[in-house]
């Protein structure tokens, strides 16, 4: 084992995780799973509707009114907009109930709670910033479309079929995207929040599905309440908690302060 202090900071590199740790990691990877189905159902809806709403922007594309597709989508992806409003209806209803399931094993797992005002708040600054996350990259990817194939020169008719085609991947990788972060995150930031809270550090596990190399450089990998996960992927990344990248299935579990068994 070796451990480093950069500005305070504990980074442990423990590799052998007893049994008990593995399985708090196999119980909150579970209650990810179930969250996950909720979201894909209440994200297939949601995503059905925008779709249609988006239409426009086909249409808008074929006249070649770049002016009119860019005013009409950053309206509708304000922070104040209705997608913004419906995304964070639909996190809070598809990871409420996961939430409180994350929290109970990390009751069980450690004997202490966090408030039910605290728990609150969590929740809703999560969604909040989920939902102003899933509308920025909305107008990321449809502006980062545009942009890209006018500079290329292609026409409307072209430009609109690319926007469809990018429209139709949404029903399929973006649900799943969307879903899988939704759920993984919630777990995490829970556990790390109650963790920093309690007096606790925490430890990423690999919990089950594809590993990458970056999680697994990661599993094991301890941090105190100031401290960030940190990879080098082309660049050096930190991460207060999974999901490290789409499709990510790892979890936290805790370590009692200053125990270095």
């Amino acid at each position: 084992m070796t451990s480093a202090r950069a500005r305070g900071v504990l980074c442990i590199d423990e590799r052998a995780l007893t049994n008990a740790q593995r399985a708090w990691a196999r119980a909150r990877s579970m209650v990810s799973d179930e969250a996950e189905r909720q979201m894909r159902a209440l994200l297939g809806e949601l995503i059905e509707g925008q779709i249609r709403q988006m239409s426009v922007l086909v249409e808008m594309a074929r006249q070649g009114d770049k002016k009119a597709l860019l005013g009409w989508l950053k309206a509708y992806t304000g922070k104040r907009s209705t997608l913004v409003d419906r995304m964070q209806d639909v996190f809070r209803q598809g990871l409420r109930e996961s939430a409180e399931a994350v929290r109970l094993t990390v009751m069980q797992e450690i004997g202490k709670d966090i408030s039910d005002e605290a728990l609150s708040r969590l929740i809703s600054k999560y969604c909040t910033q989920s939902a102003n996350n899933y509308a920025r990259k909305t107008l990321e990817q449809i502006t980062g479309l545009l942009e890209k194939y006018l500079q290329k020169g292609e026409s409307g008719e072209q430009i609109a079929a690319r926007l469809r085609a990018r429209l139709e991947r949404w029903r399929t990788e973006r649900l799943g995207q969307v879903a899988n972060d939704a759920a993984v995150g919630i777990s995490g930031k829970i556990t790390r929040a109650m963790a920093d809270a309690l007096g606790y550090d925490v430890i990423w596990v690999n919990a089950g599905g594809e590993v990458c190399p970056f999680c697994q450089e990661l599993d094991g990998k301890t941090v105190d309440s100031n401290g960030d996960f940190r990879i080098e992927k082309g660049k050096i990344r930190t991460k207060k908690h999974p999901p490290l990248h789409n499709g990510c299935r790892c979890q936290l579990v805790l370590r009692k302060r200053g125990n270095q068994k």
